[in-house]
């Protein structure tokens, strides 16, 4: 699932530098937009077999987790969604919910009741 949201993010990122779709910009603008645009066309594509997430956190059913109570995350390199309205498949790891994934301790677990960190190795 995630790996097909982020196929589609990286042919959604191309097809805007290639049209310009959503570009209203002109001269110096639209040339650093269009840079920006490639960058991130580029670092999308970087790295297929790379994890695309290194943790994830469970939030608690209790008041100390706040928004996020009985609610799962997974941590990765960047933000990954089928749609920007839809809560994201995977969160950015410099996103304000990461840091409980950073923070939490037992002593002072952030609402959080279970941290997991993943580590892969390449195959072969």
């Amino acid at each position: 699932m995630c790996r097909t949201a982020m196929a589609k993010m990286v042919e959604g990122a191309v097809e805007h530098v290639v049209t310009g779709a959503d570009v209203s910009a002109s001269g110096a603008d639209a040339e650093v937009l269009g840079y920006h645009l490639r960058s991130h066309a580029k670092e999308l594509g970087e790295l297929p077999e790379t994890p695309l997430f290194f943790g994830r956190l469970d939030f608690e059913d209790s008041a100390a987790a706040g928004a996020h109570r009985r609610r799962h995350y997974h941590i990765g390199r960047r933000r990954i969604t089928t749609d920007l309205a839809a809560p994201p498949l995977v969160v950015d790891w410099r996103a304000p919910v990461s840091r409980a994934f950073y923070r939490a301790s037992p002593r002072d677990p952030h609402g959080v009741a279970v941290r997991r960190r993943f580590g892969w190795a390449p195959f072969g």
